[in-house]
């Protein structure tokens, strides 16, 4: 943590002067991630109790929306800011704001900038399984346009995380979200034969399997969507996970 803040720091003289940090907002960045740190509990964020971290925390939003501010190519430090203060206080941001910071710095120019977004994303989608399911709409554009921003094994392998993620709730009533969502992960796996080796794709296909797997299993309606030519030269891989549960999913279609 002590390397982000460093960053953000460096990178503050470069900025906008209107988009600065004082000196007296550097050294709030600092007292949170070093807090992060030691992995300091915080105690009151539900009881509204006196809290050195949480007025900490409540003094770091204006800062943080100001390092929103930054252009893409220094951004990516203030993104991960987010991330490791979502990570260690998640309900301290609304989802209605982690969210679309995640979301609105998928398609960024900056490769950094992306990745870390990514990251961010598959945190949330983790914590909010279900809320994340029925914002499918507008995460998926996002998700998918992706694939090709930045290194492919890392994108397939952290896509295949938030896609897996949101698979992770019961299904209810309208089915048609659920069904977009098997129809990027059949096109995230197609992406992944053409562009990933075996060893690359290993994981990442796994979770996506399991994931269709979450979608179909008790509901037929779904099966219909399934593409059998792609399960079945997953079915004949030498990737002994992969193919087992590529003729799992197989199975259920009979």
């Amino acid at each position: 943590m002590a390397q982000l803040s460093n960053k953000i720091r460096g990178f503050n003289v470069l900025v906008e002067e209107e988009h600065q940090l004082s000196e007296e907002e550097l050294e709030l960045v600092q007292d949170i991630t070093d807090k992060i740190d030691a992995k300091l509990p915080l105690q009151s964020l539900e009881n509204n109790e006196p809290d050195v971290v949480k007025d900490l925390l409540d003094h770091i939003k204006p800062v943080v929306k100001k390092l929103l501010g930054w252009d893409a190519e220094r951004k990516y430090p203030c993104i991960d800011l987010v991330r490791a203060i979502n990570r260690a206080f998640p309900y301290f941001f609304p989802l209605e704001q982690k969210l679309p910071i995640a979301c609105l710095n998928l398609l960024k120019t900056s490769v950094p900038c992306v990745r870390v977004a990514l990251r961010l994303l598959a945190d949330i989608t983790a914590q909010n399984p279900e809320i994340c399911m029925k914002n499918f709409s507008y995460l998926s554009p996002r998700v998918v346009a992706c694939l090709n921003t930045t290194d492919k094994k890392f994108v397939c392998r952290i896509v295949a995380k938030i896609l897996f993620n949101v698979t992770c709730v019961g299904l209810e009533g309208n089915l048609t979200i659920p069904n977009r969502i098997l129809n990027d992960i059949q096109h995230v796996l197609e992406f992944m034969l053409r562009e990933l080796d075996q060893e690359e794709r290993a994981a990442p296909q796994f979770n996506l399997l399991v994931g269709i797997g979450n979608l179909i299993v008790g509901h037929d309606v779904l099966k219909v969507c399934i593409q059998r030519p792609l399960f079945q030269k997953l079915a004949e891989e030498p990737l002994e996970k992969t193919r087992i549960t590529a003729r799992d999913l197989l199975s259920t279609l009979e």
